[in-house]
């Protein structure tokens, strides 16, 4: 039939099963979003093909589709058949005269192409990447519907578990709750479970801190507590409201401490966020990163840019930031100038859809992954893995093979983190469907009975030890800075915020005179104190300005980036400022550029823009466009009256 037919342009290496012929009145030359060819009447082309792609995944493509080749019996065979095909089981004889759609007496669903949803089922369908094994941590009904996870200082891991995604039917109360999972006896699988919180409404992440946790349960910004020790939440505060809630996928999300202290987390496109904070009102419009003090309630845009969805932030061991944004990978820096102009900006990598993620620094795996970033292609059921390299002021972010590849349509790894032996820990959303633009809200394929924590773990490679971060005096706590576990390090920050801030102090203070120039990562572990102190809410003046002459440019970039936040509290900063624009090394140069755009005097400006007499790079002018924008108020009037000058002297 020539209405049900459409041209497309099939891979190179594709088997044609159906060919269709169409006939056009016209010559010429015919355009789509497949190619360019040229009609000269009656052509042929396929309407139906299979091919396997690289990895052994089979399919199966027709661009047949009308309601009246449905009402083909020839059609419907070979649908039927190609399942079969793509499933790789034997093509069975169909009948002459196919049933009526959605006859069958048992068929009160759709047709599910996985029948077997046991995790070791699951787990069959991965291919991991050669050295790695992945064992199933915890499944259902420990956890259903795992969003969003985190670790605690005594190494067990908090999941937001949502079965009310997307919406929730009229008259139904959510449920959705938070759960605390152990691994007891140290084998590697979860052998405790307890819901810590239930009632919330499509929880979207949580942080611990204060003795309690934060949880994003928009519109509201929450924090929990358990305040007689029965294991569960009994105080419920909402700390700060009005984030946007328009589209549920895209609310604040994927959320994480940073290493100097702050509270991050994400918003994406569509959304439209107004929150009153004892500092004035904080509005963000189509997607951002917000960073957060929950003990001052300061609540910042950290970077307001073109955002599609983004759904997750890393940091590297020198405190470089990473936002995972749909497809794409954007080194954040340039992008939190005190500016909020939406400038274009070039993503350092990209891949396929993609969300949450985590910079390998695990000695539990070999050296040749140390520094990679792992993530979670949910579409594609791959756990995927990138090269970061040096580029400039910045990275270049590159693909490499997987993690795992899974052929199952169900998992969706969602979240990764490495957990406190050294392994990865992945979250399954075990789902057929995703997202909610894409199905409808009713749809009963969702499944709201499935979830799991999947653990990769390295075959020959030693498990880490646990560190002992509780139950300890602080003197020992602050010695795991040495460690090269990134958990460990970022577990010890947790305990010090928690603990009493002058006792904290003192540990910190001790800990310092211990290190000698000549132990190896000697810049790195005073980076870390000085993060400590950061956290703590302490100003270490001294500690500042030695690293900021650090032999490790990295160690002076992340400096730089820390008297951003301390500058109103420091003798001349600007004097600092300027010595690093002019810092060898393109990155503390960048830095600079951006604190002195967050210190309101009309020298930032000059002191700034003295970064042109260096070689630039994309990362560097997109941070000086945007530093130049946001001090504004500090030169442009100046300037007219001539009190302010950019030439040269």
């Amino acid at each position: 039939d020539p209405g049900t037919l459409y041209q497309a342009n099939p891979p190179a290496d594709a088997t044609p099963l159906l060919m269709g012929t169409g006939n056009s009145k016209r010559k010429g030359i015919f355009k789509n979003q497949f190619g360019t060819y040229e009609l000269t009447g009656e052509m042929s082309f396929p309407v139906a093909w299979t091919w396997k792609n690289e990895w052994g995944c089979r399919v199966f493509t027709t661009t047949l589709g009308h309601e009246r080749s449905f009402g083909l019996d020839a059609f419907n065979r070979l649908l039927i058949n190609a399942v079969h095909w793509c499933l790789e089981k034997p093509v069975g004889t169909t009948p002459e005269r196919m049933a009526v759609a959605n006859s069958a007496p048992n068929l009160k669903r759709p047709f599910e192409l996985t029948q077997d949803h046991s995790p070791e089922a699951e787990r069959k369908t991965f291919q991991m990447l050669p050295g790695y094994e992945v064992n199933l941590f915890a499944a259902e009904p420990m956890l259903v519907n795992p969003i969003h996870m985190t670790w605690d200082a005594q190494g067990r891991l908090w999941v937001i578990c949502s079965t009310s995604y997307p919406q929730v039917s009229p008259g139904e109360k959510p449920n959705d709750q938070i759960v605390i999972l152990e691994d007891t006896d140290g084998d590697g699988r979860a052998d405790k479970s307890t819901v810590f919180a239930d009632g919330l409404y499509v929880p979207t992440g949580l942080e611990l801190g204060d003795g309690g946790v934060y949880v994003a349960n928009a519109p509201d910004l929450l924090f929990l507590k358990d305040t007689n020790g029965d294991g569960k939440a009994d105080h419920r505060e909402v700390i700060l409201t009005g984030f946007a809630t328009e589209d549920n996928h895209h609310s604040i999300s994927a959320w994480r401490w940073g290493p100097g202290g702050w509270l991050y987390f994400q918003e994406g496109t569509f959304m439209h966020t107004q929150v009153e904070t004892p500092y004035g009102t904080v509005r963000l419009e189509n997607g951002g990163v917000f960073q957060f003090q929950p003990r001052t309630l300061k609540l910042n845009v950290f970077a307001d840019y073109r955002a599609s969805n983004p759904w997750g932030h890393m940091f590297d061991d020198w405190g470089q930031s990473f936002v995972i944004d749909n497809p794409r990978l954007y080194f954040s820096a340039p992008l939190t100038a005190n500016s909020r102009a939406k400038l274009a900006y070039e993503a350092s990598g990209e891949g396929t859809k993609q969300c949450g993620g985590e910079f390998v620094a695990s000695s539990h795996f070999p050296p040749e992954v140390q520094g990679e970033i792992w993530t979670n292609q949910y579409k594609s059921h791959v756990v995927a893995r990138y090269e970061v390299s040096d580029d400039g002021a910045g990275y270049t972010i590159k693909g490499l093979d997987p993690l795992i590849q899974s052929s199952s349509s169900y998992f969706r790894p969602v979240d990764l983190k490495m957990g406190p032996d050294g392994a990865a820990y992945i979250l399954d959303w075990y789902n057929p469907l995703i997202g909610h633009m894409q199905h409808s809200f009713r749809d009963e394929r969702r499944d709201t009975t499935h979830g799991r924590v999947w653990r990769v773990t390295h075959k020959s490679r030693p498990l880490v030890e646990r560190p002992q971060l509780t139950g300890v005096p602080l003197t020992k706590v602050v010695s795991h800075l040495r460690n090269p576990e990134s958990y460990t390090r970022q577990q010890v920050k947790r305990v010090l915020y928690d603990a009493d801030q002058q006792q904290a102090k003192q540990a910190l203070d001790e800990w310092l005179l211990t290190l000698v120039p000549q132990e190896p990562n000697y810049d790195h572990h005073r980076l870390e104190a000085l993060w400590c102190y950061q956290t703590i809410g302490v100003v270490n003046e001294e500690l500042l300005r030695e690293l900021l002459q650090a032999k490790d440019a990295r160690a002076r970039a992340a400096a730089m980036r820390v008297l951003r936040y301390w500058h109103a509290e420091i003798k001349n900063p600007l004097e600092l400022v300027e010595a690093a624009i002019h810092d060898p090394h393109p990155r503390v140069r960048l830095e600079a550029v951006l604190t002195a755009g967050y210190i309101p005097d009309p020298r930032s400006v000059t002191i700034a823009v003295k970064a042109i007499d260096a070689p630039m790079d994309r990362y560097l002018e997109h941070a000086l466009k945007l530093t130049i924008d946001g001090l504004q108020s500090q030169w442009l009037e100046p300037q007219r009256q001539g009190k302010v000058t950019f030439e040269k002297p």
